[in-house]
């Protein structure tokens, strides 16, 4: 731990924890897991019209074609069971 420390010139107290802590580390490394999100959605309907919006801004984006926030509310909303507002959308950004 001590070389470990000196190499990357942090404490040995941080080596040790990140020592005991790797298998949770590589859990969240190989599930691609977010841990700023502080609100975890339940419902499974709910995370698949964020991947749907998500996945259709990723391909406009890819094509370069511009897409705008209303346009991405308008997606969302005969899909959801909830309301779509402008928070939602930068939730939904700020989770991917």
């Amino acid at each position: 731990m001590r070389q470990a420390a000196d190499k990357y010139v942090v404490s040995k107290s941080s080596v040790a924890n990140i020592f005991h802590r790797r298998q949770e580390y590589l859990c969240d490394c190989t599930s691609n897991f977010n841990k700023r999100i502080k609100c975890i959605r339940k419902d499974e309907n709910e995370q698949k019209i964020d991947q749907l919006v998500f996945a259709r801004f990723t391909i406009q984006r890819a094509t370069r074609i511009p897409i705008s926030r209303p346009k991405l509310l308008a997606i969302a909303k005969p899909l959801a069971r909830f309301k779509v507002s402008n928070p939602w959308l930068e939730k939904l950004v700020y989770v991917f």
